[in-house]
């Protein structure tokens, strides 16, 4: 069966804020449809208002904020670092080691690895008289800004003459890899 449709073009036109609409009726014995159209009016005495975003807000006064520092720890590349798992190796042959934390004593108490030491970078100085040189020292902090104040820590340490290294990643990657930890609530 084929649909008969009849076309009867009216133009009715309407006038609304400067837009003239011209419709035409297409109608069938199931449905009816208007097609629409509109267009500016040749007497409208303003111009269409161009389709562009509105200008960006300007900049705030003053100087600008100066940009965060790049984190650029290849000037650390000569501080001897030490996979966690090779430290638990030498543990597990009998080695004698420290295992130092150098995040503030706040972080420590929330979370440590059980039987390190907290030894704050601000306080390296002052606890190194208390640490027995013979054994190695391993230090680990902060998964991102802990590394630096490891690399730091160990800085000072070496300069003190004591043989340390940096535990690779952070807290939390030495308990994955095995360590024993304490923490006032549990994290797991």
């Amino acid at each position: 069966m084929r649909a008969v449709f009849s076309l009867s073009r009216k133009l009715r036109p309407v006038v609304s804020r400067g837009l003239v609409c011209s419709s035409r009726t297409l109608s069938s014995p199931f449905t009816t449809l208007t097609q629409k159209r509109y267009f500016s009016t040749a007497s409208d005495s303003k111009p269409a208002a161009p389709s562009t975003p509105p200008p960006p807000p300007p900049p705030p006064s003053g100087p600008p904020p100066p940009p965060p520092p790049p984190q650029d720890f290849t000037i650390y590349n000569h501080v001897p670092k030490v996979a966690p798992k090779r430290l638990i190796d030498k543990m597990r042959m009998g080695q004698e080691v420290y295992i130092l934390d150098v995040r503030p004593l706040e972080e420590f108490n929330k979370i440590h690895i059980k039987g390190a030491g907290s030894a704050p970078y601000e306080n390296i100085r002052e606890i190194s008289p208390r640490i027995n040189k013979e054994m190695p020292i391993f230090l680990y902090g902060n998964k991102v800004k802990g590394m630096e104040l490891q690399c730091k820590t160990q800085i000072i340490l070496s300069e003190l003459g004591f043989e340390s290294y940096v535990l690779l990643g952070g807290v939390e990657d030495l308990i994955n890899a095995g360590f024993a930890y304490e923490s006032q609530q549990d994290i797991i």
